[in-house]
């Protein structure tokens, strides 16, 4: 465990460049401050929101494979993470709609329990019953862990939208070997919890519900591309068994 974890805390620290090329636009776009709807930009604001868009798929792609190329030690410099992303845009794109897919079939389900249980409750006075409230937690966090190696299987496996199904089954039949990143993405999103509901507590423009979103959202990311970096790890050593 140690050893996995501290490989990817050393990759991320390590390359804190990429870690602010991954995070600075997606700060924008993302995060629940929703910062760019703050910038006046007049009639181009949805020409604004599709270039951001871009902006993000691009960062995300390159960093992707760039963290993937820096733990296999090869170089990577502005050439290099440009034609990082032209290779591996497509499959990227298209293993986030087979996440997208995987997500849709995973809650509708859990949507129609609902919408049949609440019965004359509203959605947010029967989220809030205590039972209801950690059933519903721990089901918003199953397909987060189930989807940990579909993005390493991307950039280390080669693989597009058949990452999703790649990933999960590669997850459940080495959850053992897998167990650290699993604990670490359960401890993310207990503490992402822990720090939103500080935040709540707060005005929604006031300050330090700024600063603490800020906080939540740089931690989130931080722990995210270190699971994905651990997931790599972990997919490189199979991938050097088998070439020997």
């Amino acid at each position: 465990m140690k050893g996995i974890l501290a490989t990817s805390f050393r990759q991320i620290n390590s390359n804190l460049i990429l870690f602010l090329i991954f995070l600075l636009p997606s700060l924008l776009w993302l995060s629940p401050l929703n910062l760019y709807s703050r910038i006046d930009t007049g009639g181009l604001r949805y020409p604004v929101q599709v270039i951001l868009l871009c902006v993000i798929i691009y960062a995300s792609c390159g960093v992707y494979a760039s963290f993937y190329q820096r733990l296999i030690k090869a170089k990577v410099n502005f050439q290099i993470f440009n034609s990082l992303v032209k290779r591996y845009v497509k499959p990227c794109i298209a293993a986030g709609i087979g996440i997208m897919v995987f997500l849709f079939l995973f809650f509708l389900p859990c949507g129609i329990f609902i919408y049949a249980s609440k019965g004359e409750m509203s959605f947010r006075e029967f989220s809030a019953l205590p039972k209801v409230f950690i059933i519903r937690e721990v089901v918003t966090l199953i397909p987060v862990i189930l989807t940990i190696y579909v993005l390493p299987f991307v950039f280390v496996k080669n693989r597009g939208i058949n990452a999703v199904i790649s990933g999960i089954k590669y997850l459940l039949m080495n959850f053992k070997k897998s167990a650290p990143l699993v604990l670490v993405g359960v401890a993310r999103y207990i503490i992402g919890n822990g720090i939103y509901l500080i935040a709540r507590r707060f005005p929604a423009e006031s300050g330090e519900h700024v600063a603490i979103m800020c906080l939540y959202f740089v931690l989130s990311t931080y722990i995210t591309l270190t699971i994905y970096v651990g997931a790599c790890f972990i997919l490189r050593d199979e991938n050097l068994e088998e070439d020997g």
